[in-house]
């Protein structure tokens, strides 16, 4: 998928999604539409990413209490939510895909939670069921979302080091569950998510 990007290297991420069932929850059942959105991938040509940075329970929060993003997280790690969004054409009946990766670890007035996950009837047990811990009834966030780090190492040579702004990043998933949803179909499945996409600031060479 080529992701934009400016000059000779515009971004790009390879991508191969398998869509399987969403398991059985708490007395919801299992969800399983993936045959709506078969032979639908290849015709939608409009794909863009985003990070979700949450605002509760961030690893190193401002002193406002927000959660640092991508911009501004300093030369740490933390987890985000990631979206792949796929540009339908409604006209062609070819509805827009959403591939989401998110655990809504910050909670109740976290920044942009998983638009997938709300859209099931028990996101809190279907988080539990999917992204499970080592004890039960605890969440592996990790499991859940992409990590992300941010470097303020200057250019490849060094300058401009330690200069207070983010020079690149790298958006790493291993195994990461991620829902496959469509405002038009709902919740349609999940899929696995296993990639490394970096990222430098513009300008950079």
């Amino acid at each position: 998928m080529g992701l934009g990007g400016k000059g000779k290297n515009p971004r790009r991420l390879c991508v191969s999604v398998l869509c399987s069932a969403i398991p059985a929850v708490d007395g919801t059942g299992e969800i399983d539409q993936c045959s709506q959105v078969e032979g639908v991938f290849p015709a939608l040509l409009v794909p863009y990413t985003s990070l979700r940075p949450y605002k509760l329970n961030c690893p190193e929060p401002l002193p406002s209490g927000d959660c640092p993003d991508v911009f501004t997280m300093g030369e740490t790690s933390q987890l985000m939510g990631y979206r792949i969004e796929l540009a339908g054409h409604p006209g062609q009946g070819i509805p827009m895909i959403r591939i989401e990766a998110a655990s809504a670890i910050g909670g109740e007035g976290s920044l942009t939670p998983g638009r997938c996950l709300l859209q099931h009837p028990d996101p809190a047990a279907l988080v539990r069921e999917l992204c499970p811990g080592d004890l039960p009834g605890e969440v592996d966030h990790a499991k859940c979302n992409v990590e992300v780090t941010a470097f303020d190492d200057g250019d490849w040579w060094g300058d401009q080091a330690h200069d207070g702004e983010n020079d690149r990043w790298t958006i790493a998933a291993d195994d990461v569950v991620a829902l496959i949803c469509s405002t038009d179909i709902g919740l349609i499945g999940q899929a696995r998510l296993t990639f490394t996409e970096y990222g430098i600031k513009e300008g950079k060479e």
